[in-house]
């Protein structure tokens, strides 16, 4: 209803704010604003960890961050399918590490730590080992 308010007075139709937290505002509240503000922030105080670690990913995700929140003051593209969206998402993702090469199996994939049950299993396997002679008879004590 108010976009056909301001329709009936000016003579372009205007359907965006042009200002993504402006945008964020009119069309979620306060709320709105206060998530959009969180994400931000939440996202900002990882990126400077791992700034500050010398991660090697950090600078780049940084610079999109910082990107997409200048360019949201002259358009608004937060909650839009847009590229600058997806970059600003894509940013603010926590990215797993790499396993050292030392935990990697014969198959060339990640081992895994071992389960309780699993550690449990193999503990039971090599006291039974011990007890028993090479043929599975129990050694004389």
């Amino acid at each position: 209803e108010r976009a056909e308010v301001i329709w009936e007075k000016y003579y372009f139709h205007p359907n965006q704010a042009h200002n993504g937290y402006l945008e964020t505002y009119l069309n979620g509240g306060v709320v709105g604003v206060i998530l959009i503000f969180a994400f931000l922030f939440s996202a900002t105080r990882r990126i400077k960890e791992e700034l500050l670690s010398g991660e090697a990913l950090a600078p780049m995700r940084f610079a999109f961050l910082i990107i997409g929140v200048f360019y949201n003051w002259t358009e608004a593209v937060f909650n839009r399918l847009s590229p600058m969206w997806l970059m600003l998402l894509l940013a603010s993702l926590r990215y797993s590490r790499e396993v050292p090469v030392e935990q990697w199996g014969e198959s060339g994939d990640p081992v895994s730590e071992p389960t309780a049950e699993a550690a449990a299993s193999e503990g039971v396997r090599e006291r039974r080992a011990e007890a028993t002679d090479g043929d599975g008879g129990l050694q004389p004590a």
